[in-house]
């Protein structure tokens, strides 16, 4: 007996209010101690940065880190800390510092002007080598592992930028993922192999080696075998990023796996994993991405025997997998598009396959109040189009026919919507509205050809998939055609912005946070990492001065009919300040409404509960009062 009462899509009163939304923790990495016996997670909690022990067997939860802020800030982050077999060392405040597992302050290893990232511990836990940025320089530095603080003594430049670095065994080797303007990492890196030989007071660079690189594509996150006999890496081959082997005594490089899917993930981030050695050095953990949907596989290093660890599990998404250096455990973040993100432990040994060691939340909310995400494809034959649906969801209320819809486009635009729980689709979907997360052309997760469609096409694609994306669902009856909004951020913004511009009335009403509007400044304004990418997904200049001018939004704010909210951090350092307030003078000179918030000491994302709390207060007011008022 259906026992729902009738309420108006958009004004379910739902349990995620925007307090709540504070309280959702964000987990980042989760990583072994050298010995086997702890792991060590990286998480945010109500703004604040911290660094947890766990023993995953038995023990409870331990702060190793309260009061130095864990942050990188070189590119996006990632590569916060790494764990040696009685410290952590992480960084903070542009330095790195090692903190005991057990009792003891946080002391300065490195000094000096260095942005650090990714610090990487050398076998014996003499040495950290680590990424570095230095205003325009950015390079691999070394430094002694013990309390100084110490200068970086830099081991490599000549490249615009490096991640993933990883010592050999024998510390007498590292290999590295390297990349230059105007290529982004995803486009044309190169796989460096690292010669080094230290004594008690030194590190020293003897030769470099080129293993891959610059046309083979993709190159993530090389490791090697704990016998020191292999370098694994993930490469790119006939469309699909796989597994491949290299043997460092033979020479030779063969493929080990041949999966329907994306095993590398676009490296926005320092530290990202998707591959682990198991100890025995005769197999490795790998994750694949199929439209969003993961599991995580074993392969022994013939390629031979592949194994799906995850296929009987309840959730939908990995990543950072961690490999136990002593036995067959493996850490990593789960999560499912209606359980919020948490960090499991999985067995590949025994009859009980896994147990979660750390929840984001205090699971009090029942999973029947999330939307459950359903994968969509939308065209035909080579068009097809994806994107996630969310549907309006409550346990207590319903209401007929199709519902409100909003678009959510992810950032990058070289990114993906994943099979995940999105907290600002819950928040929407849980209010009556139906979300849909577009994963248009210039996505990952999709193959090369699909991610490398938006050359040149960057809103235009974006905003016809959108579009395109829009029309399936009113014909399924999966959305209300007089209440559909858009939203995005970053590169986000810019699909919003221009979708506005060329299809005027599709859209209730447009919502961007810290959106690009002026691809003239942006070029400029943006930070190193990012500076050349409008080479690929605009054009080189001056060849493209027309696509520049048509593309840039705030050149034609005259053609906006439709109301915006406009969203920005102070701070940001990807897309100014400056590129927000130029398009609301734009909009406003032409009578365009618009509300407008500016969140002081805010970056490119929003870290401080109030702002987060201000956010979705906002967001609700501004969908409340669009579906309130009438339509022509």
């Amino acid at each position: 007996m259906n026992t729902k009462k009738l309420m108006p899509y958009g004004f379910w009163p739902s349990v995620l209010t925007p307090e709540r939304m504070v309280e959702l923790t964000k987990v980042f990495d989760v990583q072994w101690d050298q010995r086997g016996h702890d792991v060590v997670i990286f998480e945010k909690r109500e703004g604040q940065s911290r660094l947890l022990r766990i023993n995953p067997n038995y023990g409870f939860p331990r702060d190793l880190i309260s009061t130095n802020p864990v942050v990188v800030r070189v590119n996006y982050g990632g590569g916060e800390y790494t764990v040696g077999s009685d410290a952590v060392f992480f960084v903070s405040r542009g330095r790195i510092y090692r903190k005991p597992l057990d009792d003891g302050l946080a002391e300065a290893v490195t000094k000096g002007n260095f942005q650090p990232a990714s610090p990487t511990l050398s076998p014996n836990e003499e040495w950290i080598c680590f990424v570095y940025n230095n205003k325009e320089e950015d390079g691999l530095a070394v430094v002694p592992a013990h309390p100084g603080p110490h200068k970086p003594v830099v081991l490599l430049t000549g490249y615009d930028f490096f991640m993933q670095p990883t010592w050999h065994p024998t510390g007498q080797q590292l290999a590295v993922i390297a990349w230059n303007h105007p290529s982004m990492p995803w486009d044309s890196p190169y796989l460096l192999l690292l010669d080094v030989s230290t004594d008690s007071q030194s590190l020293r660079l003897t030769q470099v080696t080129v293993l891959q690189g610059p046309d083979q594509g993709i190159l993530f996150q090389p490791e090697f075998s704990p016998d020191g006999r292999y370098l694994a890496y993930v490469g790119e081959v006939d469309d699909l990023t796989q597994l491949f082997l290299y043997d460092l005594q033979t020479h030779q490089t063969r493929q080990l796996t041949h999966q329907n899917g994306e095993l590398a993930m676009p490296a926005w981030r320092q530290g990202v994993r998707t591959i682990g050695w198991h100890h025995d050095s005769q197999h490795i953990y790998y994750i694949v991405n199929v439209e969003g949907k993961m599991n995580v596989w074993r392969t022994d290093i013939h390629g031979q025997n592949q194994v799906c660890l995850t296929a009987d599990l309840p959730f939908d998404v990995y990543r950072q997998i961690a490999v136990s250096p002593k036995d067959n455990q493996i850490a990593m973040r789960a999560v499912s598009t209606t359980q919020p993100e948490r960090i499991i432990v999985l067995h590949d040994d025994i009859d009980t396959p896994w147990h979660v060691i750390r929840y984001t939340t205090s699971n009090e909310i029942p999973q029947c109040y999330y939307a459950r995400a359903q994968r969509l494809r939308w065209g035909h034959e080579s068009h097809v189009r994806y994107g996630l649906y969310y549907p309006p969801t409550h346990p207590q209320y319903e209401d007929q026919g199709p519902p409100p819809m909003v678009v959510l486009l992810h950032g990058g635009p070289t990114g993906q919507a994943f099979m995940m729980f999105c907290a600002q689709a819950q928040f929407l979907a849980t209010r009556g509205f139906a979300v849909l997360l577009v994963n248009h052309r210039g996505s990952t997760g999709y193959g090369k050809a699909y991610r490398e469609s938006l050359r040149h096409q960057w809103g235009i694609y974006d905003v016809e998939d959108s579009i395109s994306g829009v029309e399936y669902c009113i014909q399924e009856g999966l959305a209300r055609r007089d209440a559909i909004y858009i939203m995005g951020a970053s590169a986000g913004g810019l699909t919003v912005y221009n979708a506005l511009i060329h299809y005027p009335g599709v859209f209730r009403a447009g919502i961007t946070l810290y959106g690009v509007a002026n691809l003239w400044t942006f070029s400029n304004e943006t930070h190193k990492f990012e500076r050349h990418y409008q080479d690929f997904l605009i054009g080189p200049l001056p060849e493209a001065t027309a696509a520049y001018n048509d593309r840039s939004p705030v050149l034609h704010a005259d053609k906006i009919q439709d109301p915006v909210a406009i969203f920005q951090g102070s701070q940001d350092p990807v897309v100014p300040l400056s590129q927000t307030l130029e398009m609301i003078a734009a909009l406003k000179s032409h009578h365009v409404p618009v509300f407008y918030r500016v969140f002081e000491g805010e970056g490119h994302g929003w870290h401080s509960p109030k702002t987060v709390a201000q956010f979705y207060h906002d967001l609700e007011d501004f969908l409340h009062d669009s579906l309130k008022s009438p339509t022509d």
